[in-house]
Parts: structure tokens; C-alpha cells; sequence
């Protein structure tokens, strides 16, 4: 994902706009697009502060939060494949979030066995 610009930019560009430079000479000058001086006036506008967003979610949210409880299930079900543990979770996950969760409690599969990496 690229860097957000620099909040020195911003505020430069936004200055520009105020002292009345048209915003294609502002975008030219500063080598932004156009699109995203509008954002930004509009956020200063609505929220007072021209800063880029924060704190919103980077990557998937995981199904399976509780890796003690997974690592017992897995436990319980070392015979069971991937799709017949995704059916057997009490909520509804696919096999590939099976998968995904075994790879990060550090079980790989070997042959018909489910085997600890860590210990």
C-alpha cells in the first residue's frame, strides 16, 4: 500500500489554495492529483484537520479468535481433515480459515498426521 503523504504537503498545498491559486496550478506545483487536494480540502472542512486517516483496519478480521480453544479442538479432532473441522466448528468457517489458523498455532500436516511444529 503506498505512504500517505506528508502532513507538511498538505498543509502546504492547502495554504496555496487559501492564498487563491487555482488547484490545478496548486496540484501542478506540488505534484499531487487533483482528486486528492479535493479530498482533503473536503476533510478539512468536515473534521478541522487535514491529517491522513488513522487507525482503520489493515488486513481480514480473523473467524477463530481463541487459538488456546483452536489448539484443544484441533486436539480432540487430530483424524479430521480440514473442510470435515470447518464443519465441525461451532461457527461458520470455511476450510481455508482452518488452514490458516493450523499454520499459525504452528500444526503442519505429514502424511495422515497432525504434527507440532513448536513442541
Amino acid at each position: 500500500m503506498p505512504a500517505a503523504y506528508s502532513d507538511d504537503l498538505r498543509r502546504k498545498a492547502l495554504a496555496a489554495v487559501e492564498r487563491g491559486i487555482p488547484k490545478k496550478d496548486v496540484c501542478d506545483m506540488f505534484n499531487i492529483s487533483r482528486s486528492s487536494l479535493s479530498l482533503w480540502i473536503q476533510r478539512l472542512r468536515h473534521t478541522g484537520s487535514y491529517s491522513a486517516k488513522t487507525g482503520y483496519q489493515k488486513g481480514y478480521g480473523h473467524k477463530i479468535i481463541d487459538l488456546a480453544a483452536f489448539k484443544n479442538f484441533v486436539q480432540q479432532h487430530p483424524d479430521k481433515t480440514q473442510a470435515e473441522m470447518a464443519e465441525l466448528w461451532p461457527e461458520d468457517v470455511s476450510r481455508r480459515t482452518i488452514s490458516r489458523m493450523l499454520k499459525k498455532i504452528g500444526f503442519t500436516r505429514k502424511k495422515d498426521l497432525w504434527l507440532s511444529r513448536k513442541g
